[in-house]
C-alpha cells in the first residue's frame, strides 16, 4: 500500500515538472511563437549622451573624476540621436526626455534643434516632441536639449557631490520603442581658490645675511668712487 502511494506521488510530481517545463517558456515568450504575433524588428534606437563640462565632448556617462562635476546653476547639454536602421520609413517618431530632480523645469526653447521637431510638450521635468518629417530608412536625427542644474542644489545626508544623476530618454514609432540614459555628477558648492599666503617679516629672515652683504658691498663701492 505504501509503495503504491509513493509511486503515485512520484508520478504526479513528474507530470507537474514536465508540464512546467513546457508551459513556462510559452508564458515567458511574448511574441513570435505559439500563434502569437511576431516580435517587432529592433530597427529603431536612441542614443543618449551628456556633454563633458571640460572638453565639450559628448559622452555616455560622467564619473567621479576631477573636473567632471556640474555646479549649481550651470547649464548641461544632452544629445539624443535617434536612428532608423531598418528598411521602413517612420512617419511619426516621438521622443520623451525625463530630466532628474536636480534640474530646473525645462522650457520649449530648451530644445536647441527646434527646427527638427514639432509638438513640444512640457510636463514637470519631462519634455516630449515629435521629430519633424519622421525618419526615413537608414537615416538618423540628432536633437540637443539644454538643461540647468538648480541654483539651490541640496543633496541628502549633507553630501556635497553626487554622481549617477540619471537622465532617461525614450523613442517610439509605430510598434517600435527604445530607451537609453546618461548620467552626470553634480557638486553643491564650488571649491574655494587657494590663495598664496601674504609675506610677513619672518619670511625675510633667511634673506637677511644676503641683504647685509649687499648693502656693505654697495657702501664700499660708493666710498671708492668718492
Amino acid at each position: 500500500m505504501n509503495t503504491k502511494r509513493i509511486l503515485v506521488s512520484l508520478s504526479g510530481s513528474f507530470l507537474i515538472f514536465a508540464a512546467s517545463a513546457v508551459l513556462f517558456p510559452v508564458i515567458a515568450q511574448t511574441c513570435g511563437q505559439y500563434g502569437t504575433s511576431a516580435c517587432p524588428p529592433q530597427d529603431l534606437s536612441i542614443d543618449k549622451k551628456v556633454i563633458h563640462p571640460i572638453n565639450g565632448n559628448f559622452v555616455e556617462n560622467l564619473q567621479d573624476k576631477d573636473g567632471e562635476f556640474f555646479s549649481p546653476g550651470s547649464e548641461v547639454t544632452y544629445s539624443l540621436k535617434v536612428t532608423n536602421s531598418g528598411n521602413t520609413d517612420f512617419a511619426t517618431v516621438q521622443v520623451t526626455d525625463t530630466l532628474p530632480e536636480w534640474m530646473e523645469v525645462p522650457k520649449a526653447e530648451d530644445v536647441l534643434d527646434s527646427g527638427k521637431v514639432t509638438d513640444i510638450k512640457i510636463n514637470a521635468r519631462q519634455i516630449s516632441f515629435i521629430i519633424k518629417d519622421g525618419i526615413t530608412a537608414g537615416k538618423d536625427v540628432e536633437i540637443k536639449i539644454k538643461a540647468k542644474v538648480v541654483s539651490d542644489l541640496k543633496l541628502a545626508n549633507g553630501d556635497t557631490k553626487r554622481c549617477g544623476i540619471t537622465n532617461n530618454a525614450r523613442v517610439t514609432a509605430n510598434d517600435r520603442s527604445d530607451d537609453d540614459s546618461s548620467t552626470l555628477c553634480a557638486i553643491t558648492k564650488i571649491g574655494e581658490t587657494k590663495k598664496l599666503p601674504s609675506a610677513g617679516p619672518e619670511d625675510y629672515l633667511p634673506l637677511l645675511p644676503f641683504i647685509v652683504v649687499g648693502f656693505t658691498g654697495a657702501k664700499l663701492l660708493i666710498g671708492r668712487k668718492g
